[in-house]
């Protein structure tokens, strides 16, 4: 109120401010945000997916699976290895996993700790382990590593590895001429 002199209101002032393009503004800030969760959750679902299609664990007999690894084994992918075994083998109630190393570059103490590891639990869910596919180098690398191969299971190939494995399970294996 504008007042004169008596102290009467003799006028209103009043300041509009137009907000429209305001909340248009905020409405696109908020949907655009909504818009971006959305997307890092498909980002997360994707990841996920291909954590797990990187590691796969694949049954190829009854009783016996197959894990094929390929390129570099970091910390945080060995922990998606030893998590996907270990499930596949509490899933279906496997007595044996080959693990084979063909596609593995480099072995190194770290890695060799993480195959190690997984092998051991897959002992403790009553799962043998045959690890396969060591190449010369690799040999050589873990024979200077020092690691202790004596209660490992070990098989020059993948073919080797599932007649032995499937031998464990009583099968009867007989090689074509």
């Amino acid at each position: 109120p504008i007042r004169g002199q008596n102290g009467e209101t003799v006028a209103l002032l009043a300041t509009i401010t137009d907000i429209t393009d305001l909340k248009r503004r905020q409405e696109e800030v908020a949907r655009l945000q909504l818009e971006v969760n959305e997307q890092m959750e498909i980002v997360e679902m994707q990841r996920k997916l291909l954590d797990e299609v990187a590691v796969p664990v694949i049954q190829v007999w009854n009783g016996i699976l197959l894990l094929p690894l390929m390129g570099v084994i970091e910390s945080r992918r060995a922990l998606q290895i030893m998590e996907s075994l270990l499930d596949s083998i509490g899933r279906t109630s496997a007595q044996v996993v080959i693990i084979d190393i063909t596609g593995v570059p480099v072995v190194d103490t770290g890695v060799a700790s993480y195959l190690i590891r997984a092998m051991q639990a897959a002992q403790l869910l009553g799962c043998n382990s045959i690890l396969v596919g060591i190449s010369p180098e690799i040999a050589q690398t873990l024979v200077g590593l020092g690691i202790d191969f004596s209660r490992i299971q070990t098989r020059a190939t993948l073919q080797n590895g599932l007649e032995d494995a499937l031998r464990q399970l009583s099968y009867t294996v007989r090689r074509q001429a």
